[in-house]
């Protein structure tokens, strides 16, 4: 007899989106530690299968630059992708959350919404919404528009971050995935 124990890596713990683990233990001994009475699966996403976590922020999306984890706390990377997008583009909220920020940083135009796993920081974008706004997954929150240097007008900035330094790809976040177990 065999149960399986579910370990996750992420924050949200079952979620189909996300990296996993699962363990099968013999249900007989109760010490879970024997590593000769286990069996290990590793889940990874696909192209089909579960719903995203988050949505892109623009209906149609095309990447014109990657996200390239930071080579440190301060070094050299690219903390988000770039979107095509023109300026006067609605953006929709990938997620539900509030608007954290809406302002000037750096003389560049960036709004933020606050999930209860991520910040997500958009630009150039302005909203007319005020800070502690809610925001529903879908619901317009904002437009491309204001000043940026990222990428002149052709492209929005989307960062994704947990925490006060984790960036993370929201391509990874936002694509579909499916669940394929796969012994190791």
């Amino acid at each position: 007899m065999a149960s399986i124990i579910y370990s996750d890596r992420s924050a949200n713990a079952g979620a189909c989106h996300r990296w996993g683990h699962v363990r099968i233990v013999d249900a007989v001994s109760s010490d879970d530690t024997d590593l000769s009475k286990q069996t290990s699966l590793f889940f990874a996403p696909s192209e089909k299968g579960c719903n995203a976590p988050l949505r892109w922020p623009v209906l149609t999306h095309v990447v014109t630059k990657k996200f390239k984890a930071p080579t440190g706390r301060f070094g050299s990377g690219h903390r988000g992708v770039d979107v095509a997008a023109v300026p006067g583009t609605l953006l929709v909220a990938p997620d539900n959350g509030i608007i954290s920020f809406a302002g000037l940083v750096a003389g560049k135009s960036v709004v933020s919404i606050r999930t209860r796993s991520f910040t997500l920081t958009f630009e150039p974008a302005i909203s007319d919404l005020p800070i502690g706004t809610p925001v529903i997954q879908g619901a317009p929150f904002a437009t491309v528009s204001g000043l940026s240097d990222h990428c002149l007008t052709s492209c929005l900035h989307w960062g994704v971050r947990r925490g006060a330094w984790d960036y993370t790809n929201p391509e990874l976040l936002a694509d579909r995935k499916k669940i394929v177990l796969k012994a190791v």
